[in-house]
């Protein structure tokens, strides 16, 4: 997934992870985006977080089910963007 420089503002884990990497840091301020490989993230967990994270609330399907529930709070957790995904557990129903 290419990410951009708001990854950085939402996820301490990001934005300690452009910190030390040069390579990445170097593409980043180049290309204003970085493609970095999660292989141990689930896909549409991420995409879901990358969708909020960047504004794009509308894009989330309203239907999703547990499993990808339970993916997208460890992602949350992970790369602690608790601040940015907070809304989430406030939807009244």
């Amino acid at each position: 997934m290419l990410v951009s420089r708001q990854l950085s503002l939402s996820s301490r884990v990001f934005k300690s992870m452009h910190q030390y990497t040069s390579h990445e840091v170097k593409a980043l301020r180049r290309n204003g985006s970085v493609k970095i490989p999660l292989p141990d993230d689930d896909p549409a967990a991420f995409t879901i977080l990358m969708n909020i994270v960047h504004a794009k609330n509308k894009a989330i399907s309203s239907q999703i089910d547990l499993p990808l529930v339970t993916q997208f709070t460890i992602l949350v957790d992970k790369y602690e963007m608790h601040e940015a995904a907070g809304f989430i557990g406030e939807i009244d129903n």
